[in-house]
């Protein structure tokens, strides 16, 4: 759910709020980059 969320807004932020998470750090544990993403972000 956090990556479906993640990719849907781009913002770690609402991806916190929408798992109910207080810390930013236990969202980022959810919410992995997968290798795909960063080449299409950087057009590689």
């Amino acid at each position: 759910m956090a990556m479906r969320v993640y990719r849907a807004s781009g913002d770690i932020e609402v991806v916190r709020a929408a798992l109910g998470h207080a810390s930013i750090q236990t969202t980022v544990r959810y919410a992995r980059c997968d290798e795909g993403a960063v080449r299409r972000a950087v057009g590689a």
